[in-house]
């Protein structure tokens, strides 16, 4: 289960969730209301992955071991971190089908949709800071 701490989870699973999703739309093959959020918690999910890949290792450039380095990203994607982000974008999805069957497309529709993008990026900001902290105390205490 160590394969589900890793960065290439969400990534992976933002692929599986993304590119299906947009080939479906393309093909009148799903309704809207299913394939607009479908494809934005890919897209989110596919964030959080290539923020681990890209942008995460670059803010831990000081650390000397390989322990050092892979214990952040453990933490970061750990079901206790990773788990409340995963349920943010399931929620998002089920509450956005909801209202597009609902209500249909509408102006609400994409500023929905861009603040969920910009809560994600501070949700996803906040856990990488959080679990830089829990990997250092973990250290401190492991040291000693």
């Amino acid at each position: 289960m160590k394969w589900l701490q890793s960065a290439w989870t969400p990534f992976g699973l933002g692929a599986a969730v993304l590119f299906p999703s947009i080939w479906l739309l393309n093909e009148s093959r799903i309704p809207e209301f299913v394939g607009l959020p479908m494809a934005l918690s890919g897209t989110l999910l596919l964030m959080d992955g290539g923020f681990g890949l890209r942008v995460f290792p670059r803010f831990l450039s000081l650390s000397r071991t390989r322990e050092e380095e892979n214990l952040p990203e453990t933490m970061l994607y750990s079901p206790a971190l990773g788990g409340i982000r995963l349920s943010f974008v399931v929620c998002f999805t089920l509450v956005t089908m909801l209202g597009l069957a609902g209500v249909g497309k509408a102006d609400w529709l994409m500023w929905c949709m861009l603040a969920t993008l910009i809560g994600y990026c501070i949700l996803l900001t906040v856990h990488a800071k959080m679990a830089i902290q829990r990997a250092g105390n973990y250290l401190i205490e492991h040291r000693s």
